[in-house]
């Protein structure tokens, strides 16, 4: 999970601790194919919003 509490997008490094692909939960449209894990993945929080991903792993 992400949050932005700011007025403009957001690009953040973000970690993951599984490779896979993840769906976003929120609005479904920031879906990630093919993340490695843990090394930084660079990803985009909409501002005044947030992310939240899952894998089926």
């Amino acid at each position: 999970m992400a949050l932005n509490f700011g007025d403009r997008d957001r690009s953040i490094p973000f970690c993951f601790p599984i490779a896979d692909n993840y769906q976003e939960k929120l609005n479904g449209e920031n879906n990630l194919i093919g993340v490695p894990s843990y090394p930084e993945y660079w990803v985009t929080i909409p501002k005044n919003y947030g992310s939240i991903w899952t894998t089926n792993t």
